[in-house]
């Protein structure tokens, strides 16, 4: 039987006992995915302060910290209306991009953040041979939906 299962969160996948091999499952966050440096010292170190695995709400709200300091230090200023403004088209270096950034857009939704596609095992990091989506494609997919839904 096959089965599929969208973006499980890495502390979940942990607390399987019996992670049975071979589920087809989306990821957006791992220690390993993207497999950089700097993606495994943030997960090791925010399994040192909080002794648990970080979930996809630990990088996004990481992200979001990150994108606030930068629109404000790029605003110069603390104002709400400033730092909407520098947020939009922002872009922030982050271990969590799938090529060491990510970028707010101008619907001020993020995008370049690493997300893939891989097959469960049953030992960490529970997720291997994580295939990358590809961001140009989902753009140009995106791009195209929004013309059929007259939105742009």
């Amino acid at each position: 039987m096959t089965v599929a299962t969208p973006n499980v969160d890495y502390p979940v996948l942990a607390a399987i006992k019996n992670l049975p091999a071979g589920i087809q499952s989306a990821t957006r966050y791992l220690e390993t995915f993207p497999d950089t440096p700097a993606n495994k010292e943030w997960g090791q170190a925010y399994f040192k302060r909080w002794n648990e695995r970080p979930t996809n709400w630990s990088w996004q709200n990481s992200v979001a910290m990150h994108f606030y300091e930068a629109a404000i230090k790029k605003a110069n200023s603390l104002d709400g209306k400033a730092i909407a403004a520098a947020l939009t088209g922002l872009k922030i270096n982050s271990p969590f991009g799938a090529d060491g950034t990510i970028t707010m857009r101008d619907d001020h939704t993020t995008i370049g953040y690493a997300i893939g596609w891989g097959q469960t095992i049953p030992k960490d990091p529970f997720i291997s041979d994580i295939k990358p989506a590809d961001w140009g494609k989902i753009i140009e997919l995106e791009t195209e939906w929004k013309k059929q839904q007259n939105y742009s």
